[in-house]
């Protein structure tokens, strides 16, 4: 059995973390008010818990369920070591960025703006970079 490792992150949006997980991967995490207990590859519970989970039977192949749990004001991401090799840092810098996207949107909206434009380009050394352009939102009488 493989152990559970906690990784912080900056999430501190419910709604935006599970978009991003969607996003991401195609994950449809479930959302509790109260922690639950997570499952290990074989289906037995573990003693960590989270708020967000992404069951194992979503994941491909043998696979523990992957948690965010809310520490203070944000989640931290519980992840068995058996899983490391599939949900390691390239994966979780795409959630990252998945989730600032979603987190600039829902910001912008509350602003009274909407989302007129997504562009996607590459930084000088080659990696992708998003562009979000914004528009007041026109108040009907």
């Amino acid at each position: 059995m493989s152990a559970y490792h906690q990784y912080e992150t900056q999430f501190e949006d419910s709604k935006c973390l599970v978009e991003a997980l969607h996003d991401v991967s195609g994950y449809n995490a479930a959302v509790y008010d109260k922690a639950i207990k997570l499952h290990d590859y074989h289906g037995g519970l573990r003693a960590d818990t989270a708020e967000i989970v992404v069951p194992r039977a979503q994941i491909p192949g043998p696979a523990n369920d992957v948690g965010f749990k809310m520490y203070g004001s944000a989640y931290k991401a519980i992840i068995s070591e058996y899983d490391r090799c599939r949900h390691n840092d390239e994966w979780m810098n795409k959630v990252k960025q998945a989730y600032s996207e979603h987190k600039s949107i829902t910001v912008a909206e509350k602003q009274g703006y909407s989302l007129a434009s997504r562009e996607v380009t590459k930084d000088e050394q080659g990696r992708p970079k998003t562009n979000l352009r914004f528009e007041r939102q026109q108040v009907r009488a």
